[in-house]
């Protein structure tokens, strides 16, 4: 698998976002805003996975990569008994892990996984577990209606520490509906406040345009429109990389049928009007745990 990474700060003063990779896996973890240690959070769950998943990725089946993220949310549990200061840090979690027999696509949260193919210009992608997501998925209001409203960074679900030892379980798909030079995407929802849907995909899917490239554009365009960190793997399935089983076909997306969400109503931001007024409405949240 040939992969480019990036992570960065945007405008905040620390970086809560957390990127970890190897030939067969790939991890974005996103702290969750407005809580504590958000970047203990993501790092700690990143490398708990990455650790447990070391020597045997090739192998791996469903239940032990569920197993595998239950163990991460028990490991954060673990850390705030030793520093009380710690407990209710969170991250979302958006992984890839390529096996012999398919692709397990795991994620929590509003961190995104999508998979491209250039060749039909069709896509498919993961639904964020928040409220404005179901919303965008149900087709209750458009893709960008979604990215701009107010209460887009609200999600329910996320790897929370916590003294109760309830865990967080993350919704996997394996998928086996793979060809070469496929592209994918893995990111935090900072990539979201400088790229639409349609634009992000329109340019993964340009085949004139190389791994590298690709990313330089999107860290370029984050850095210049988000206020949020923002994190992003992009990958290239080469031959070694396909599934040795078969093929289960996914339910894709055009890339083109997305220029209608341009025609639709946008959500009206009332009273906010500079980026400064908007940060505190984008905090994430949630409630579970208590």
């Amino acid at each position: 698998m040939k992969s480019e990474s990036y992570s960065h700060i945007g405008k905040k003063k620390v970086n809560e976002d957390y990127v970890q990779s190897s030939d067969n896996i790939f991890i974005v973890c996103d702290g969750v805003g407005g809580e504590v240690s958000g970047d203990v959070a993501s790092r700690e769950v990143a490398n708990s996975i990455f650790k447990q998943t070391q020597n045997n990725e090739l192998k791996l089946t469903k239940d032990e990569i569920e197993a595998i993220v239950s163990n991460s949310q028990k490991h954060l549990n673990i850390l705030i008994q030793e520093n009380e200061e710690l407990e209710g840090m969170s991250t979302t979690l958006a992984a890839v892990f390529i096996s012999e027999k398919g692709f397990f696509i795991t994620h929590i949260g509003d961190s995104r996984v999508y998979l491209i193919r250039p060749s039909d210009n069709v896509f498919w992608q993961t639904w964020d577990h928040s409220l404005v997501g179901n919303l965008v998925k149900n087709g209750e209001i458009s893709r960008e209606a979604g990215r701009n409203h107010p209460m887009n960074n609200q999600i329910f679900k996320a790897i929370k520490a916590n003294f109760k030892n309830k865990i967080s379980n993350p919704e996997i798909h394996f998928v086996t509906d793979i060809r070469k030079d496929d592209i994918l995407f893995i990111c935090s929802d900072g990539v979201s406040e400088a790229f639409s849907d349609l634009d992000l995909l329109e340019l993964l899917a340009n085949k004139d345009r190389n791994l590298k490239e690709k990313l330089e554009i999107i860290k370029k365009g984050c850095i210049e429109k988000s206020f949020d960190n923002n994190t992003a793997i992009v990958c290239s399935v080469e031959n070694k990389d396909l599934p040795n089983s078969t093929i289960i076909p996914l339910e894709w997306i055009s890339i083109d049928s997305l220029q209608e969400n341009l025609d639709l109503d946008n959500v009206i931001l009332d009273d906010v009007t500079t980026e400064e007024e908007l940060q505190p409405k984008k905090k994430k949240w949630f409630n579970f745990f208590k």
